[in-house]
């Protein structure tokens, strides 16, 4: 009895194999290899991998081979055979990493005994795995979310980490990250703090994740916040710190919506306008009642940074007129600081495993 080709009209996964040919020969032209070579590689005959590569061919890849290729090339099969495939060398992507992940700019003297950086010491149990990643967009002005994956895996003695970040859409299969940065993550013992740092030499872009580092009986990570030290999107790309949450399983899109107040820098203290809070869906008609008689309701004005600035430069000496904004900044409500608090990553952890999530831990971390 024939067998049909996996490359075959009548099988489905025709076009994938078509553009895992087409992948090889740009990876084959762009590394300077020979098909012999190559074939040598990927411990397949020169003549199975000649014919695979023929256009139109319906002679199949072994699986072996197309497993050794990623491994040797360092690249995954949604890449592979993604439409908008494209390749830089083995020697570009070095390059990339040759002066900071996954090598440490500082010595382990450097270090001391309270930063960890051995992804096999006890710091790091339970730590090495791919987060779901949510954030804010940076660009003033947009609503929704940005979506990225962060992956820490033990390589060479160091934590190394990777983050692809999706700007339009949540991560899918066969879709190339619209950035990739590379880098190191390390621990503080003595703040009790996990420390990420990720950089693009492509992009000239470094940033610094920072949060929460807890092990409680060797759980699993469910989910944190972190802070993050970035630049903002658009031109400007002004110093920008934002939050971003990340979990273990991703988050269906239906709960999208109910994450994102958990991004907000708010603080403990939550200060709402009077027209806001008669319009918030109170799930209980006696709270609606109850919370506001518990304190004293008094009077906020809004103003706008440029318009106190335009209005007051228009009758003062400019001096005079930056003294009266420091002023209104100096009397405005404003937190000092920004800080993921243990209750700020306990709620989220609490809300999401109301919503069906994690629901195989029994003990939060």
């Amino acid at each position: 009895m024939a067998v049909t080709s996996a490359i075959s009209n009548n099988n489905p996964s025709a076009p994938l194999y078509e553009r895992l040919a087409e992948a090889i020969r740009t990876i084959r032209e762009a590394e300077g290899l020979t098909q012999s070579s190559l074939a040598s590689m990927l411990q397949i005959n020169q003549a199975t991998l000649s014919r695979f590569l023929q256009k139109g061919s319906t002679t199949p890849l072994p699986l072996n081979a197309i497993t050794k290729l990623c491994e040797e090339f360092e690249l995954n099969l949604p890449e592979l055979v993604s439409a908008d495939f494209t390749y830089r060398t083995l020697a570009e992507r070095r390059q990339d990493e040759k002066d900071i992940g996954p090598r440490l700019p500082l010595s382990p003297k450097d270090l001391g005994d309270s930063l960890i950086v051995n992804p096999d010491a006890p710091a790091f149990n339970q730590y090495l795995r791919t987060y779901h990643c949510y954030f804010l967009p940076t660009r003033s002005g947009e609503d929704g979310l940005i979506f990225g994956r962060l992956t820490l895996e033990a390589r060479k003695g160091i934590c190394h980490a990777k983050f692809d970040l999706y700007i339009n859409a949540a991560p899918a299969e066969n879709v190339p990250a619209d950035k990739e940065y590379s880098g190191f993550a390390m621990v503080s013992t003595s703040c009790h703090t996990m420390y990420v740092i990720l950089y693009s030499a492509k992009i000239g872009e470094l940033s610094v994740l920072n949060f929460r580092h807890f092990n409680l009986n060797l759980q699993p990570l469910d989910c944190r916040i972190a802070e993050v030290l970035t630049n903002s999107a658009g031109e400007s790309h002004v110093p920008t710190v934002h939050r971003m949450i990340m979990s273990s399983e991703p988050i269906l899109p239906e709960h999208l919506d109910a994450i994102k107040p958990h991004l907000l820098l708010n603080s403990d203290t939550i200060i709402i306008s009077k027209e806001n809070l008669e319009q918030l869906p109170f799930p209980h008609e006696g709270l609606k009642e109850h919370l506001p008689r518990l304190v004293k309701a008094d009077t906020y004005y809004t103003f706008r940074e440029k318009y106190i600035l335009s209005n007051a430069e228009q009758v003062l000496p400019p001096a005079q007129a930056q003294q009266l904004l420091a002023d209104f900044r100096r009397y405005s409500i404003c937190e000092r600081t920004n800080k993921v608090s243990a209750d700020a990553d306990d709620n989220l952890h609490q809300y999401l495993t109301e919503l069906g999530y994690f629901r195989k831990d029994k003990v939060k971390n």
